[in-house]
């Protein structure tokens, strides 16, 4: 059995794509040497979007919001989510979902996954999936993750 980790001594790690995509976050899993479920604690800065809209063939995914607001987007659908709001989205249904920060304050929010390598990631949007097995993003053929987004 590992050592407990204590999520308040990770280090974030920020990142943003523009003005649109951006945030920070903490990889639990990671730092506590999870390989099959992925467990995140993400922060998004108001005006910010979590993602490009997407959806998984082969892998569930979980939100729970712990602090703060934001708008699930599922297709053309909004719904204002909040603190202890919790969400799945089942694999291989084509719900194409993000979170977008339309207050004035940070939203945090876990993520949980499972990590499976044969995971196809779609993103209708942009017309692109990304391959997990092959790490690589396509569009007929290989393009970069954010290209149209």
């Amino acid at each position: 059995m590992r050592d407990p980790i204590n999520v308040q001594d990770l280090e974030w790690n920020e990142w943003n794509h523009g003005d649109k995509f951006g945030g920070k976050s903490k990889r639990i899993s990671d730092a506590g040497g999870g390989q099959r479920i992925g467990v995140i604690l993400e922060e998004l800065p108001p005006g910010r979007q979590s993602s490009p809209a997407h959806y998984h063939l082969s892998e569930e995914e979980h939100i729970w919001i712990l602090r703060g607001q934001a708008t699930l987007k599922i297709g053309e659908e909004r719904r204002l989510v909040r603190e202890g709001d919790y969400f799945s989205f089942l694999s291989g249904v084509e719900e194409p979902h993000c979170l977008v920060n339309e207050a004035d304050v940070p939203c945090i929010y876990v993520v949980i996954g499972e990590r499976r390598k044969e995971d196809v990631v779609i993103y209708p949007k942009s017309s692109k999936i990304f391959v997990r097995l092959l790490d690589r993003v396509y569009r007929n053929n290989p393009v970069e993750y954010w290209l149209d987004e």
